[in-house]
This record gives C-alpha cells, structure tokens and sequence, in this order.
C-alpha cells in the first residue's frame, strides 16, 4: 500500500514520515512517532532498508513498544 504513494512521486523517507510521525500527529500524539530522547520508544526492526525498499517494511525481526519486546 505504501509503495502507491512511491508512484505518486513521494520519496521513500517522505512515505516513512507520512506512517510514522504525521500519523501519530494527527492522532493528537505527540510522545510518539519519531526516535527522540524524551519520547515512547517504540520501534520496528526490519529485515531491510525501508529507505531504499518499502518493502522491508513486510519483514519484522523485532517489535518493541515504550522500550519493551512484544512477544
């Protein structure tokens, strides 16, 4: 889905930042969405660059919410 916005002309990092930290702005949140001291730390690790390959973003390794794995 996130590749549509690729053949739209938008940059691989602009379709990151439209997921990630504009998604959680505007869901009114604001301790979240981008890798910061001060903020959640939640993360995605990838099998992969999403920045050169969304499709990256289809293989998880790892998740972890407010610091912590998700099992």
């Amino acid at each position: 889905m996130l590749e549509f916005f690729v053949s739209l002309g938008f940059s691989h990092a602009e379709v990151l930042d439209m997921a990630t930290i504009n998604s959680a702005r505007a869901l009114g949140l604001t301790d979240t969405g981008i890798l910061t001291p001060g903020m959640r730390a939640d993360l995605v690790v990838l099998d992969g660059n999403p920045l050169t390959e969304l499709r990256a973003l289809r293989r998880i390794q790892h998740v972890f919410t407010a610091g912590r794995p998700l099992t």
